[in-house]
């Protein structure tokens, strides 16, 4: 009988859970956290283009290429279709801001779905992200934060070399 109950507990407290989490899966400040969190997961993991460009330096495998091609041609056709449906739903939206009398339930359904689409996407290439990571050996792993360090340092160097020039001009 107790077990009974606690599992009825647990299920109630789901459920309640599953509404709060939906409430803010549309709150305005999700878009806004979703970009921190996917520029700190680019920032973290490298992209398969990336990872063609440095494939010699690393030591990627004939298996690991044609893989990461696949992985990347899929993600762009996904990317593709997904961009395809946002655009079409945001077509909706303009065409039913252009109404003399716009019904605005129609419109926020509308928005909502737009924010659902992109946040998938967003999702789904943070999957792809680590996807990616899963196929490299713990070596080449290393390889490539030690890469990313020196093409930061790099970018670092030339922008700091940029604004002494911008100076200099102004100086001037």
């Amino acid at each position: 009988m107790k077990k009974i109950i606690v599992w009825v507990f647990v299920f109630f407290l789901l459920v309640l859970m599953g509404d709060r989490l939906d409430a803010r899966f549309y709150s305005p400040d999700m878009s806004r956290h979703m970009k921190y969190g996917i520029r700190i997961a680019e920032q973290n993991l490298v992209s398969g283009s990336m990872l063609l460009k440095i494939k010699d330096e690393i030591g990627l495998s004939v298996e690991q290429i044609s893989k990461i091609k696949q992985m990347r041609k899929l993600q762009e056709e996904k990317m593709a279709r997904e961009g395809e449906k946002v655009k079409a739903i945001e077509k909706k939206i303009s065409l039913e801001l252009m109404q003399e009398k716009s019904d605005r339930k129609k419109l926020e359904k509308l928005l909502k779905e737009v924010a659902g689409l992109k946040t998938l996407g967003k999702i789904d290439f943070m999957n792809y992200l680590l996807d990616l990571r899963e196929l490299l050996s713990e070596d080449q792993l290393k390889k490539t934060e030690d890469i990313k360090k020196k093409m930061r340092l790099e970018r670092m160097k030339k922008c700091r070399e940029r604004h002494k020039k911008e100076n200099r001009r102004k100086r001037e």
